[in-house]
């Protein structure tokens, strides 16, 4: 899940299945379908609220795999990269990320 925050409230989200970002150092073919490419991102709000407007629109290019990994990644040729490291919160048992850069 990627949320949008604002005064440490979750304001809208959009779910990104781990599976479709998934890298595999297989190739191409082993890694999920928008592993290191380009995705448009419909933010939405939570509960329902707000159902005319959109809340946020995001362009990301994402991957899921192991830091040593990553040189095998061309993500570098699509511009600024910014890294997220996550952690589980142990209280909620989810992911949380924040940006390190």
């Amino acid at each position: 899940m990627i949320w949008l925050m604002s005064k440490q409230q979750r304001v809208a989200y959009a779910r990104v299945p781990a599976h479709t970002v998934l890298f595999s150092p297989e190739g191409p073919l082993s890694s999920g379908k928008f592993c290191g490419k380009i995705q448009n991102l419909f933010l939405q709000y939570p509960e329902g609220e707000g159902q005319d407007t959109l809340p946020a629109y995001l362009r990301v290019c994402m991957w899921l795999g192991n830091v040593i990994h990553s040189k095998d990644l061309k993500l570098l040729e699509h511009g600024k990269m910014v890294v997220y490291a996550e952690t589980v919160s142990e209280d909620a048992g989810h992911l949380e990320g924040r940006v390190e850069g």
